[in-house]
């Protein structure tokens, strides 16, 4: 259920929707490689993993996302908890924004590249 439902914000919702797909993969890669994994994929789901996780970031960094964010911030909703519902949800957004515009893609990937590799060395 998207707390994104009036017209204006719909664009925001069906974006998070989108990123949240994205990143329920990359956690299922991620499991993977961690309880199913044979140790000769660990370099192939590594980069599998940086891919991932750059899309994610690129997503998050897309100025269009903060377009749709600001349309998302500027609907007034009745008081009541919808409202507060969707400020909050608003709130996430914008803090995951501000969060991965400071991560560089480089840390992101090699970050993805080592753990996958870690997992297969880890007793």
């Amino acid at each position: 259920m998207s707390l994104f439902t009036d017209a204006a914000s719909q664009p925001l919702g069906a974006r998070v929707a989108e990123l949240s797909d994205l990143l329920n993969v990359l956690n299922l890669l991620r499991w993977d490689a961690g309880t199913q994994m044979p140790v000769a994929a660990a370099a192939a789901r590594g980069g599998q993993v940086a891919t991932l996780g750059g899309l994610a970031l690129r997503a998050l960094n897309d100025p269009s996302l903060l377009a749709h964010l600001r349309a998302a911030e500027a609907v007034m909703l009745p008081a009541g908890l919808a409202r507060e519902r969707h400020q909050r949800a608003c709130a996430a957004v914008r803090e995951a924004i501000a969060h991965f515009a400071r991560v560089p893609a480089e840390l992101v990937a090699e970050q993805a590249r080592l753990c996958t590799q870690a997992e297969q060395v880890w007793p």
